[in-house]
Parts: C-alpha cells; sequence; structure tokens
C-alpha cells in the first residue's frame, strides 16, 4: 500500500507530538504502542486513537512479539 507500517516507544507527552506528527503525512500505518505506563491520560489518549495497534508495557517484548511487523519505530523516552 506503500505506507511505512510503525511503531512508537514512548507514546506520551513528546512521543505523542512525535506521532501526530508522523500521522498528519498520512504515509504511516501504527502497528505498535509501547509506554511503561499505559494506564495514564496521555498514553490512554494515543491508545484510543489507534485501537488496532498492538500495545505493550516492555520495549523487549514489543521487539520479541511483533518486530517483523514494523518497518520503523520511533522512541521518545526521557
Amino acid at each position: 500500500n506503500g505506507k511505512v507500517n510503525i511503531a512508537h516507544i514512548g507514546i506520551g507527552n513528546r512521543g505523542e507530538q512525535i506521532i501526530n506528527d508522523f500521522d498528519k503525512t498520512g504515509l504511516v500505518n501504527v502497528v505498535a504502542l509501547c509506554d511503561v505506563d499505559m494506564g495514564a491520560p496521555h498514553t490512554q489518549k494515543i491508545m484510543n486513537k489507534f485501537p488496532k495497534a498492538k500495545r505493550f508495557q516492555d520495549f523487549r517484548q514489543l521487539l520479541d512479539k511483533a518486530g517483523k511487523e514494523f518497518d520503523a519505530v520511533t522512541v521518545a523516552t526521557p
């Protein structure tokens, strides 16, 4: 389909801005989201925006379980 399948690690605060910037291009499919605090309001907002994306709290599990499903990854962690 010409779109890049992408995973995002760190989806709150700055991560949210990065995710939204990529989404605005229309060139990516968000296939996985990862954050240590999946219950925070700012992470819930992103998860609700991409309900089909797989969710992980540990980046190692994301890489092990979904690593073959994406072409690129963003990392926005402190």
